[in-house]
């Protein structure tokens, strides 16, 4: 698997959308987070339908704890971004 890069726009110097702009759009919906973000997803995946072919979506909760949660934060590159 390959591992993903994260990059971060700088906000420019007039201002500009920040992160938390679209983070208190999203929960300002009364929505619960799981649900945001499946919508998001969902929405997002139609967009990039090519040829307004239909979309199919499998949702499945997984709760990942100890070295296979460890293990996903490390595919992720999540232990080097973020935890400095």
């Amino acid at each position: 698997m390959k591992k993903p890069s994260w990059t971060f726009q700088r906000t420019p110097a007039m201002g500009g959308a920040t992160g938390e702009a679209f983070v208190n759009t999203l929960f300002g919906t009364g929505m619960k987070s799981a649900a945001v973000l499946a919508r998001e997803v969902i929405q997002n995946s139609v967009d990039a339908a090519a040829d307004s072919k239909k979309v199919k979506l499998t949702f499945r909760r997984v709760t990942l704890t100890g070295k296979e949660k460890r293990a996903f934060v490390k595919s992720l590159g999540l232990d080097t971004e973020f935890l400095k």
